[in-house]
């Protein structure tokens, strides 16, 4: 859920020790939608975000790093670093419970005079804004202006009187009696049919309230046997006292963020995972941090699997009309035989004749032969093993081809199974790499930086050997050839793509139920994850070769012996040797 009122009280409350009489050290614009200011609080630095972004809008503390800034500062940045610098935060206020906060600042002018500032968070959608604001109420500046040919009630341009966005008037069931509270449902409730739409009349009535915040009163209600009145009123002494249970819901197979409160979601306990929080601004930054990084992760993922099915099926393309072409030299010992044929019987040839009709020494039966009717019997003949050495070495070049581009597939495809099946952003940003230096894709400025190699899966037998587990080419090949000792076990599936499996042996026996675990694992971690009785090949790593100019991830192996297996996830949940 995006912030709502009642989340937003409880952060503004929390924010009171932390940012109240604070100096401002510095003010960045990172994003258009967002300004960090660097706040001085005795000894303690506090990094405050405001972002009006339409999707991620919010006020946080922040404790991660923080975004790179642009080289040049935007004008709004520019008017607040000229306006807050060095000035100091004397009071943030919320408006009521709705979505719209306050934060007064204090500062000298040029002149050595103490003035006041207001900056006005809107986090209302699309709708979300920053407002700078002088003493009288008079706008310096913002970050999204409204003109009158937007909206001619409400303008957002510098130099118009600041007004709130139009506001229902609803309850802030804090600020009201308890007594007030039971009486207005009491009231509601004998005016209504049983099915009342409650969730949408709390929306509509009460401020602060999303409809999944709304959703949950009626559900407790429902649930616990209590009056919705009772229900309000027990969260109304929570928020007072600051008594709340912030958590986090996830996606239980993706891992998606989904959506978090400042109380735990009873509808949402069975469905979805979830993490646990202690205050209203972590549920917050870890939300957002989390939903952004796996937004990021999942374009990039998605780009990149988008960019390999393109060269894919180009390369696809490619294969089909080599192997068209390789289809037209399938007749070319019939030219060396025409050769051979004419010069055995050149005596018999006459020059000018269009054809003749000879006998194949090779299976008995006669074939009749075009002739070069201005070519003598001798240049006729060389001129079909000209034409059959042609097509041989046309042959032998396509077929050298084809197996590259076999190769390029088998590589792609492996390649697309790592993106598909990869778990974080580092894994998918090394992969593309890879596929740069490969020349395979094209990647932006941003991504050029060093990146730190991702680590391999790691898992214990039940014979206690570690068993190492690729997730990509790269790791592929690091467990193969740099991890690996010639007398360990590698293991891979048979005609998919997939992971390579090593099994360090130590020099020691490894027993039937290790390379069955080895295989299994093989097997998971492939394209034939979801099958049964799946061939995986099998043999000592000294057997396992890379052939000069191959594609990462990518050999050839001898000696081997193959096992069908039949994943388990069960069993390959109880060999993950977590960190």
């Amino acid at each position: 859920m995006p912030v709502d009122g009642i989340t937003l009280y409880a952060l503004v409350s929390e924010m009171q020790n932390q940012v109240i009489e604070a100096k401002i050290d510095k003010i960045y614009q990172p994003t258009f939608y967002e300004i960090l200011f660097f706040l001085r609080r005795g000894r303690h630095e506090v990094r405050l975000l405001l972002s009006c972004h339409p999707l991620n809008f919010r006020i946080s503390l922040l404790k991660k790093e923080v975004k790179e800034n642009p080289a040049v500062p935007p004008p709004f940045c520019m008017l607040l670093r000229k306006l807050l610098n060095g000035g100091r935060i004397v009071k943030i206020s919320q408006l009521s419970l709705e979505r719209i906060v306050t934060i007064k600042i204090e500062n000298l002018n040029e002149y050595g005079k103490i003035k006041n500032y207001y900056l006005i968070v809107e986090l209302m959608g699309k709708h979300s804004n920053i407002i700078l604001l002088d003493e009288e109420g008079t706008i310096l500046d913002s970050i999204k202006k409204i003109g009158s040919d937007v909206n001619r009630v409400r303008e957002i341009v510098p130099g118009e009187k600041y007004i709130y966005p139009p506001l229902t008037e609803r309850v802030n069931f804090i600020e009201d009696s308890e007594e007030n509270l039971s009486l207005l449902m009491n009231l509601k409730r004998n005016e209504i049919d049983p099915n009342f739409d409650w969730e949408k009349w709390i929306v509509e009535n009460f401020s602060g309230f999303s409809k999944l915040a709304a959703s949950e009163i009626i559900f407790r209600s429902k649930t616990e046997g209590k009056e919705i009145s009772q229900t309000l009123i027990e969260l109304k002494n929570n928020l007072i006292n600051h008594h709340i249970s912030p958590v986090i819901y996830y996606e239980k197979q993706s891992k998606k963020p989904l959506d978090f409160w400042i109380f735990p979601l009873s509808r949402f306990k069975s469905n979805y995972s979830e993490k646990k929080v202690e205050t209203a601004n972590d549920v917050i930054e870890i939300f957002y941090n989390e939903k952004e990084a796996f937004e990021k992760f999942t374009s990039v993922k998605n780009n990149l699997i988008k960019q390999l099915q393109e060269y894919l099926k180009k390369q696809s393309k490619i294969l089909s009309q080599k192997q068209e072409n390789l289809a037209d030299t399938k007749n070319k010992d019939k030219y060396k035989i025409y050769g051979e044929l004419i010069l055995a019987n050149s005596y018999r040839i006459k020059q000018g004749e269009r054809e003749v009709k000879l006998l194949n020494f090779y299976d008995g039966n006669e074939m009749i032969i075009p002739l070069d009717e201005k070519l003598n019997p001798s240049q006729n003949a060389q001129k079909y093993f000209n034409l059959y050495k042609k097509l041989s070495t046309k042959e032998k070049v396509l077929m050298e081809q084809i197996e590259k581009i076999k190769q390029e597939i088998d590589y792609i495809e492996n390649t697309i199974f790592s993106v598909e099946n990869a778990e974080n952003l580092l894994e998918l940003l090394e992969i593309e790499s890879e596929l740069e230096k490969e020349g395979i894709i094209k990647t932006s400025q941003n991504n050029k930086e060093k990146i730190k190699p991702s680590e391999p899966m790691k898992f214990i037998s039940s014979e206690g050997f570690t068993i190492l587990v690729g997730k990509n080419n790269r790791q592929n090949d690091y467990i193969t050839f740099k991890k690996a000792n010639p007398e360990d076990i590698w293991a891979h599936v048979k005609n998919f793509p997939g992971s390579h499996v090593v099994v360090l042996t130590e020099g020691k026996n490894v027993k039937d139920s290790t390379l069955l675990e080895a295989c299994m694992l093989a097997a998971y971690f492939s394209k034939a994850r979801y099958g049964s009785k799946v061939a995986v090949d099998y043999t000592l790593k000294k057997f396992v070769k890379k052939p000069q100019g191959a594609k990462p991830g990518y050999v050839i192996y001898d000696n081997f012996k193959t096992l069908f297996v039949t994943p388990d996830p069960e069993k390959i949940n109880k060999l993950f040797l977590k960190d």
